[in-house]
This record gives structure tokens, sequence and C-alpha cells, in this order.
């Protein structure tokens, strides 16, 4: 398992949401030794853009965490992440990612 504490995070380009999608698809295929990533303290412009290209789909709404003790309670197998769902990200479209996502759409 893996944690990645997005905090310090303000913005991903369209080179990263590729990465996570290549990520996605080998941890989804078993094609690593990843079984899982966990993301924690994710702030609200990268979350918007994970959420308009479908990562929070491809990785798994239960795995994205408002904090890091959560993440890595449930990744230590400590807390179940089905059984209490509070400290899941709560979704959400908003004006200002699909502004981000043609922004990045455009520079490539």
């Amino acid at each position: 398992h893996v944690v990645l504490d997005m905090g310090s995070v303000s913005t991903i380009d369209f080179a990263a949401v590729e990465m996570f999608h290549a990520l996605a698809n080998k941890i989804n295929g078993k094609e690593t030794g990843i079984r899982q990533v966990y993301f924690a303290n994710m702030v609200g412009p990268v979350r918007d853009i994970f959420q308009k290209s479908q990562l929070v789909k491809d990785f798994g709404e239960v795995f994205f965490y408002t904090n890091l003790q959560d993440a890595a309670a449930v990744a230590s197998g400590k807390r179940d992440p089905f059984a209490d769902p509070r400290s899941v990200l709560a979704s959400g479209d908003t004006l200002e990612s699909e502004e981000k996502i043609r922004l990045m759409e455009d520079s490539v």
C-alpha cells in the first residue's frame, strides 16, 4: 500500500493526470506490487481535477481522505474504509475545475 500526502500539491498538469491514469490501470490490472494508493489532504483544485478526469473513479472513491491519519489507518488495516466514510472526500464539480481541465487540454 502507498499513502500519498497531497497537502502541498496545489495543482497538477496534464502529464501528472496521465501518469496517475497509468498507475491506476497498472494497479487495477495487477501489473505492479502496489495493491492500492491512498490519497490524503487533497486540496480543492487538485481534487476537482481528479474528479473531472475520472481519477477518483479509477482509484476508487473510498481511497481519498481528508487527513493523513485516516488514510494511514485504512492502509494499515486498522480501519475499514467502508465502515466509516466520514473521512472520504465528497465529490462535487465546480466551474473552476472545468476551466483548469480546459487549460490543461489547451496546453497539450
